[in-house]
């Protein structure tokens, strides 16, 4: 008798409260994105030589484009022939204040003689860093013209093709970084604490299912609406079980206990 007692007591209970079981509390709806969003803009003018990027297409550690620019190849010869030049003056006029140095300390040339080899000097130094700084910048301007993505990514939005021309400034690409996923909610910090909940998503497209963890919050301020509420930016802990297909779609977020 006790014991069917118990029972009905416990059906009692599960009809009554029928997401106990489930333990979940709240759920919410987000956009699965990347961890961030690249654009390219061209660094000089010139002709795309080269293009590795489809809309849509996912990529892994790949070089995507590269700009050739009209002149920067002949201003790289002429800046390194300065170089050397400049180096060269610099070493004479090294080696000729040593010399008068060592002749002024002998007494045999004024001071205003050495103080006059040791500003030649001193100039030579200034165009030497001024060439060596104009070399690094040009560089650098050709790292930015044959970029190398590093991670896993999609291609977005491409705006030329190969061999067209290009301007300094024009757009060229749009990518998004996947090395991990993550969706926004918003949610009311006073009913809830996600920080102390276990946190699920699932897909409303293929039903893909797994965990994430907040990785950071932050307050609303800029819309009137959703005074109080808190947006937290939720980072999915499998990403290798979800296709770059599922970007820009809609996520379940449920709370378990």
């Amino acid at each position: 008798m006790k014991l069917n007692y118990i029972k009905c007591v416990c059906f009692l209970l599960g009809s009554l409260l029928p997401n106990v079981s489930h333990s979940y509390l709240l759920s919410w709806y987000g956009i699965l994105r990347g961890e961030s969003s690249i654009t390219y803009k061209s660094p000089v003018n010139g002709i795309i030589e080269y293009l590795d990027c489809i809309p849509g297409s996912d990529k892994n550690d790949v070089k995507i484009f590269k700009v050739a620019s009209i002149d920067s190849a002949s201003k790289k010869d002429i800046l390194e022939l300065k170089l050397y030049r400049a180096r060269d003056e610099y070493k004479k006029y090294k080696d000729d204040y040593e010399k008068a140095n060592s002749a002024y300390n002998e007494g045999l040339i004024a001071k205003n003689e050495l103080r006059d080899i040791d500003n030649k000097m001193k100039d030579a130094v200034i165009n030497l860093k001024e060439i060596e700084s104009e070399l690094i910048s040009l560089n650098y301007i050709n790292e930015l013209s044959n970029p190398y993505v590093q991670g896993r990514f999609v291609c977005q939005e491409v705006f030329v093709s190969p061999g067209s021309y290009i301007a300094s400034g024009d757009l060229i690409m749009n990518i998004e970084m996947i090395n991990k996923y993550r969706i926004e909610i918003k949610f009311d910090p006073v009913t809830t604490n996600l920080k102390k909940k276990s946190i699920r998503y699932r897909s409303l497209v293929n039903g893909s299912t797994g965990w994430a963890k907040v990785i950071s919050t932050k307050n609303i301020t800029n819309n009137s609406s959703m005074e109080g509420l808190k947006s937290a930016v939720l980072e999915l802990e499998d990403n290798g079980k979800l296709s770059p297909e599922l970007l820009d779609t809609a996520f379940e977020i449920t709370l378990h206990d």
